[in-house]
């Protein structure tokens, strides 16, 4: 037997698995929620929150860098009731998994990355506890299905075997999760998704606001200890990613503004040229963190000065980018209050 889950990933870009779990569902119901990727309702803060379950508790590991937090997933959670579950059997779970998707019930099993997901970061490289979306089973290939990101950041539907799902499940990692698994109910219908231009404009203050509070000479210069250190180099550029993917959705509003005529194509080309060259500049930054990791503290310490040019540089950049967004939309004398979801699709690009 086969059975697959009517569920389309959002796959223009991955900005991480909760929001994409979410874009990707909600919109099967309504497709006006795939916006939701685009709105801009994001600031930045220095310092790093990293959220991971440990005996079956939740715990906040803190530590230096730059976080990017979204206020949209706050509208999207609310939809979903979701609900916290375990299995009937712990060691024989698969027909009860199966059963669940049979029914069409949305399924995310806590699972350890280190056995999980042969095309990510984690497989057989770093122990994760983790809720992964399933869509589907295939009984005589002995195939499961889910939604997931690979190592170049492409999230798509995976395949994997029943046999390294199950290993997945009974790792210790895994069983660290508070639930065994998680169901997601959703409404049977929704209405459409709204993004009034007049949110556009009123985000661009608070995401300024945001970015010239930021800090960066402690942040390359500190004398790091050995867990101050792993810490910094592994979270910090797990945050990176996501304040990289956020141009590339700028990049997709922009494209918005531009096919429905409220920027001009010189300023959509310059703008999108500043978003670009934003996201340039994130990246070098990675890949001077990464290099750190695998070096050693002394390293980073050494590349400060570019580090914190570089970072005042994408700084500096956003900002402006985002201030031709706001001088090119008031140019345009166009009302603040039409949606930029419109009722015949228009092709993001």
């Amino acid at each position: 037997m086969r059975h697959m889950l009517n569920i389309k990933p959002f796959d223009e870009f991955w900005f991480d698995c909760t929001f994409n779990n979410l874009v990707s569902i909600i919109s099967t119901i309504e497709e006006s929620y795939k916006y939701a990727m685009y709105h801009n309702d994001y600031f930045y803060q220095n310092g790093i929150e990293h959220h991971i379950y440990y005996e079956s508790e939740e715990h906040v590991i803190s530590s230096r860098g730059v976080q990017l937090n979204s206020n949209v997933i706050k509208q999207l959670l609310p939809i979903i009731d979701i609900k916290e579950n375990q299995y009937i059997d712990k060691e024989n779970f698969l027909d009860e998994i199966k059963g669940l998707l049979c029914n069409n019930t949305i399924i995310l099993p806590g699972v350890d990355l280190y056995y999980w997901n042969k095309d990510g970061h984690s497989h057989h490289n770093i122990h994760v506890n983790h809720n992964t979306l399933l869509v589907g089973f295939d009984d005589e290939k002995k195939e499961l299905y889910a939604l997931e990101d690979d190592i170049h950041r492409n999230y798509k539907i995976i395949t994997e075997s029943e046999s390294d799902f199950i290993e997945s499940v009974k790792s210790n990692h895994a069983g660290n999760q508070i639930a065994d698994y998680l169901t997601y109910t959703l409404p049977e219908t929704l209405p459409k998704y709204h993004l009034p231009l007049q949110d556009i404009v009123r985000n661009i203050s608070n995401i300024n606001g945001s970015l010239r509070s930021l800090k960066f000479d402690d942040l390359y210069t500190h004398k790091y200890n050995d867990e101050e250190f792993w810490r910094f180099t592994l979270f910090f550029p797990k945050k990176i990613s996501k304040i990289i993917v956020r141009q590339q959705a700028n990049i997709s509003l922009l494209s918005i503004l531009h096919k429905r005529n409220i920027i001009s194509k010189n300023d959509y080309m310059i703008i999108v040229d500043g978003f670009k060259n934003t996201l340039k500049t994130w990246t070098a930054i990675n890949n001077y963190i990464r290099k750190a990791g695998l070096v050693n503290v002394d390293y980073l310490n050494k590349k400060a000065n570019t580090l914190i040019s570089l970072s005042n540089k994408a700084v500096t950049k956003e900002i402006e980018s985002w201030n031709n967004v706001e001088t090119a939309i008031v140019n345009s004398k166009i009302s603040l209050d039409i949606d930029l979801v419109p009722s015949a699709e228009i092709k993001v690009s």
